[in-house]
């Protein structure tokens, strides 16, 4: 549970900076008011059980999965969520992978 609220918390974040330059009045609904997360970044992995679990492995996980399907399901805001990875990357140090979605879908290259 701790763990999805951190990713969340990060995504809404960085959605947020993406869109920042966007007006829309007294209505905003992207007003910056996020806990700082970044304690939780510098945590050095844990062990649990046979295993060492990394709080920043697992945001980075989780976010460069998320952008992957956000961007296959709309092709068109690849833009958007390349931004995002660099925000991720300036203010919270992650270390996304860029996608490297086909230019083409198979029907187009037989045709």
């Amino acid at each position: 549970f701790f763990l999805q609220e951190l990713f969340k918390t990060i995504e809404d974040d960085l959605r947020c900076l993406c869109h920042a330059h966007l007006e829309v009045g007294d209505r905003s609904v992207f007003k910056p008011n996020f806990r700082d997360v970044t304690p939780f970044l510098d945590v050095k992995p844990i062990r649990c059980f046979d295993e060492f679990v990394s709080i920043k492995g697992a945001i980075e996980s989780y976010l460069d999965k998320i952008f992957y399907d956000y961007t296959t399901a709309s092709s068109t805001d690849w833009n958007t969520y390349s931004e995002m990875r660099n925000l991720a990357s300036q203010k919270y140090g992650l270390d996304l992978h860029e996608p490297h979605l086909p230019s083409k879908t198979l029907e187009q290259v037989v045709h």
